[in-house]
């Protein structure tokens, strides 16, 4: 399992959430954990996102017979 964070700002924040959306379409997504956070200044959506990383292959060996 793998883990990527995003944060993306309320306002003016459209590149970055269409970031967001290509890798969730990319991806094998296991759980998205959101949050908004206000520091004062800025409002923003942080995002957690794990997922599966289909480039590693897997480590177990599976043997499977062929039938003729």
């Amino acid at each position: 399992m793998q883990v990527k964070f995003f944060t993306i700002p309320i306002i003016g924040g459209e590149a970055l959430t269409e970031e967001l959306n290509r890798f969730l379409r990319s991806r094998k997504i296991l759980e998205v954990e959101k949050q908004l956070e206000n520091n004062g200044k800025n409002i923003f959506w942080c995002f957690c996102v794990s997922y599966i990383d289909s480039s590693k292959k897997s480590t177990t060996n599976v043997r499977r017979e062929k039938v003729d």
